[in-house]
């Protein structure tokens, strides 16, 4: 039986000429680290992307925002080549229109061209959240 895909909509970061990470009040950008990741919920995670916790750890990294110490946002390297980082990005239902998933995407897209490589990534184009 052949499953099909569902179509994609791709993405590339080019770099900006001005700041454009906002503050959001009542949000904590933290790095996702060995306190915070076990919080990480939804279906675009660091476990859909990596074999455990302690690799993503290792050779991934990321991005989460809490509120007090809920995770409701989260960007992070879903796939690392020696050239590219795919970035997955998710943010709980109960938090979105709030640019959560920008601010943690420009943190993530800064930090992958500061280490040389090309930030990528891509979301199904039924994904309404992107519009």
């Amino acid at each position: 039986m052949i499953k099909q895909m569902e179509s994609r909509a791709e993405y590339a970061y080019l770099s900006q000429k001005e700041e454009t990470s906002i503050l959001i009040d009542g949000f904590q950008i933290e790095q996702i680290d060995s306190d915070n990741i076990h919080r990480i919920e939804g279906r675009i995670t660091p476990s859909f992307s990596w074999e455990t916790s302690e690799q993503f750890l290792k050779d991934g990294f990321g991005y989460v925002a809490l509120d007090r110490e809920r995770v409701c946002a989260v960007a992070f390297s879903a796939a690392v080549s020696s050239d590219e980082i795919d970035i997955g990005v998710e943010t709980h239902e109960d938090y979105r229109r709030k640019g959560l998933a920008a601010v943690l995407a420009d943190r993530m897209c800064k930090h992958i061209i500061e280490i040389g490589k090309k930030p990528v990534w891509a979301h199904s184009t039924s994904n309404k959240g992107w519009l």
